[in-house]
């Protein structure tokens, strides 16, 4: 009888346990590093995911409402709460649609970037962790989220998830911190021999799909590592090598884009049903190259990304190298054949380590294009840059065109000389030109790169008789000096400028909003530079490498100047006279640019400052800009915002206003938190350079200080400046009404958690400074600046 009874318990435990393991619920465990993990913005069209999809929390994210150990909709980001679209999405998505509609897909994910394959080794993860790693404590905050060992949380989800369905797979991408390491294979083989022998799984019985690195043909840094990844079915014989020729890449060159990933994730899939005997053929054609584009100096072969033609690296001026080193760009030479502009082009040569790397030879642009033809007669977007003049980068992530150049406009972003290289004024250089002028190269690269953009354009779809120029910070302040200079008449019909202008008057000592100084000047720290170089000619002067060249803070020739050619004279006393580029602007800053340029610590500090620059005006600015006895708060710090920033645009936006029929768009960002009152946030406002995410889209996911309504408010201001860019004005559709800008009614637009009319911020501390900024302008004034 007990017999019995054990018997039928065993069949009844057998069945409940048959039932629980559905064998139509296809289990794939995804491992790797930064590409696996989710490295690419998650979009609109990655958001929609068939309930057949899920996923294994191997992580808590209460902000994605998942616990772990839970199973949910497999609705990205699949491995850790803050990271975006992995290969595994595409696979999955790729998967269900070939087989049958009774299968499910289960996923676990559990991924670390930046780490070495070391990290998933059973028993050596931790020397790993405690030797290479540790320099790297992001890489062991990662870690920790899998209880300080990724190896043991995968294999405990695995087996949780073995009681819900059957495991079908392996995706691995992995491989950038193991380039050049020829035991990767059997590393990975250790890895795969162990989780097999610790979920019960025959040895060899269960794929792995390896997929290569960014390739060669994108300029993957890292492309070496794939003729070893290539061996790896020499030591696993079900391993299967995913291809990743043709996939694109971000900057970095180390890292896919969106569509690259989703095309990955599709070859993941297709790779896996033809190892199964079922060939698929999938929908490559958003990153099918597009026909040439005939440009004045030859053809060009771009790339197609998300759906929009693109363009990097196109040559618009020649290198200025060698003899051309401080010298006005000269025309880019022509080219038999077809030129190959996939890529971005080095960034000038600077200090930092821009992503595309530096160069001297820089003088490129780079566009997207939605046009189908090249008959569409698109309005045209032209970025510039910011980085104080001596920094900047058009392959900046945060600056990618992409999502503006959707909503139909051709975005163009431009390359020019920085620092000492694009600005450097010496008497030798005023000789060399007809002008008997020097110093403005990187204004003379802007508007060289404005030329191409006039004369070729039209090729790739756009007007050339529609451009708008913008820029934030020093491309902002470049707007402004374009529109006053008599070179770039013509070559645009609109400007932005963000948290720009440059309204000031010259000073012999430069401050922030004061920053100008005149050639004769410049051209005189132009020889002390030369003499500081160990140079005794301007040959010499050009035969040094550019890293032998004096460097660093407080050196001439940072700064565009007073020339009397590219900028004739004082841009404030041009607009008083209406000799500038009449077109409509949009301009505005954003609410705590003070507390990005070093604010003083304390309210002495705060006092000293004040007194030093602003001498007899300093009491009444300190009183307009109050401090508080123990803290230097937001009302001292803006000061500074609104002499660098707010009274340049307020003064343009009155000049303009009065002097113009061209209308003058005001705003106001102002998008934070709410930090509670203990917070060392509390009173703090958008910092300098907020906006730029803002303007292409380009949020960043993990920003401590983003806030609900980050999207929306992201979304209005790329439709204002897209209506700005095609009407001349940033009204239309569904967004509330932007008044323009008046002596008599100084509406100004906010951006502040949604888009709303108000008033000049700060305007009676403004008025006090205006009144500094026009007595610096009197015989008294310019006598005490000297």
């Amino acid at each position: 009888m007990k017999r019995l009874l054990l018997l039928l318990t065993l069949c009844f435990v057998g069945l409940l346990s048959a039932k629980a393991q559905d064998p139509n619920f296809h289990i794939y465990l995804c491992i790797g590093q930064s590409n696996m993990e989710g490295p690419a913005r998650i979009e609109p069209q990655d958001t929609t995911v068939d309930n057949r999809l899920r996923l294994l929390a191997s992580v808590d994210c209460p902000e994605l409402g998942r616990t772990k150990g839970n199973w949910y909709t497999a609705k990205p980001p699949l491995c850790r709460c803050n990271t975006r679209l992995s290969p595994a999405d595409y696979f999955g998505r790729t998967l269900v649609a070939n087989l049958p509609p009774n299968v499910k897909l289960g996923f676990l994910h559990v991924a670390v970037a930046g780490s070495k394959i070391e990290i998933f080794d059973k028993k050596d993860y931790k020397m790993y962790l405690d030797t290479s790693a540790k320099e790297r404590p992001w890489m062991i905050n990662m870690a920790n989220q899998y209880g300080g060992n990724p190896y043991e949380r995968l294999v405990e989800m695995a087996r949780l998830a073995q009681k819900a369905g059957v495991i079908k797979g392996i995706l691995l991408h992995q491989g950038e911190s193991n380039t050049g390491d020829k035991a990767w294979p059997m590393k990975v083989k250790k890895i795969y021999d162990d989780l097999l022998a610790d979920l019960q799984l025959a040895p060899n019985s269960i794929p792995l799909l390896a997929g290569e690195l960014v390739n060669a043909d994108q300029g993957g840094k890292c492309a070496s590592m794939n003729t070893i990844i290539a061996t790896l079915p020499q030591v696993i014989p079900q391993a299967i090598i995913v291809s990743s020729k043709g996939l694109p890449a971000v900057p970095d060159k180390l890292h896919f884009s969106s569509e690259g990933i989703r095309i990955f994730g599709k070859r993941y899939a297709a790779a896996l049903l033809a190892s199964q005997g079922k060939k698929i053929v999938i929908d490559e054609s958003s990153i099918a190259p597009p026909a040439p584009v005939k440009v004045q100096e030859g053809l060009l072969q771009g790339s197609t990304e998300n759906g929009l033609l693109v363009y990097k690296g196109i040559p618009f001026a020649a290198p200025p190298v060698g003899e051309l080193r401080w010298k006005a760009p000269q025309p880019a030479a022509k080219w038999d054949g077809i030129k190959n502009v996939t890529q971005f082009a080095p960034a000038p040569y600077q200090g930092g380590n821009p992503p595309s790397g530096k160069s001297e030879d820089c003088l490129y642009l780079n566009i997207w294009s939605p046009a189908k033809t090249a008959g569409e007669n698109l309005p045209v977007m032209v970025w510039i840059y910011g980085g104080g003049f001596s920094f900047g980068a058009t392959s900046e992530p945060v600056t990618n065109g992409e999502k503006l150049a959707k909503k139909g406009v051709i975005l163009v972003s431009i390359a020019y000389r920085v620092n000492q290289m694009g600005f450097l004024a010496h008497p030798e250089l005023s000789a060399e030109t007809p002008q008997k002028t020097s110093g403005n190269y990187g204004l003379l690269d802007m508007i060289a790169g404005l030329q191409w953009v006039k004369k070729n354009i039209k090729a790739f779809g756009g007007n050339p008789d529609k451009v708008t120029i913008f820029g934030e910070s020093a491309g902002g302040i470049a707007v402004s000096m374009l529109c006053a200079s008599p070179l770039a008449k013509g070559l645009f019909q609109g400007a932005i400028s963000q948290s720009g202008g440059s309204f000031g008057p010259h000073r012999l000592t430069t401050y922030p909003g004061e920053n100008m100084k005149l050639l004769a000047l410049a051209e005189k720290q132009g020889v002390e530079f030369m003499q500081k170089a160990g140079a005794t000619s301007l040959a010499e002067l050009r035969a040094l490498p550019a890293d032998k060249l004096p460097s660093g803070f407080g050196n001439p020739g940072g700064w565009p100047i007073v020339d009397g050619y590219v900028i004739p004279d004082d841009q404030y006393i041009l607009y008083q006279q209406g000799k500038y580029n009449h077109t409509p602007v949009l301009i505005g800053y954003n609410s705590d640019e003070g507390a990005s340029f070093m604010p003083p610590k304390t309210p002495k500090d705060y006092i000293d400052g004040v007194n030093k620059r602003y001498g007899p005006f300093a009491e009444k600015l300190i009183k307009a800009y109050p401090t508080s006895e123990n803290s230097v708060p937001k009302t001292a710090r803006d000061l500074a915002r609104d002499a660098a920033f707010g009274w340049q645009t307020w003064a343009w936006a009155n000049l303009q206003s009065q002097k113009s029929n061209d209308k003058v768009f005001y705003y106001y960002l102002d998008q934070h938190p709410e930090h509670p009152v203990d917070s060392p946030k509390f009173g703090y406002g958008s910092p300098h350079g907020q906006d730029v995410a803002f303007v292409f889209g380009n949020l960043n996911p993990t920003d401590q200080n983003r806030t609900p309504t980050d999207g929306e408010l992201s979304e209005t201001i790329m439709n204002y400046w897209i209506n700005f860019a095609k009407n001349g004005n940033p009204n239309g559709g569904n967004l509330p009404k932007w008044e323009a800008f008046s002596p008599q009614k100084p509406a100004v637009m906010y951006f502040q958690q949604k888009a709303f009319m108000g008033a000049v911020p700060s305007e009676d501390a403004m008025k006090v400074l205006d009144k500094y900024f026009e007595w610096r302008r009197t015989p008294e004034g310019k006598e005490w600046a000297k």
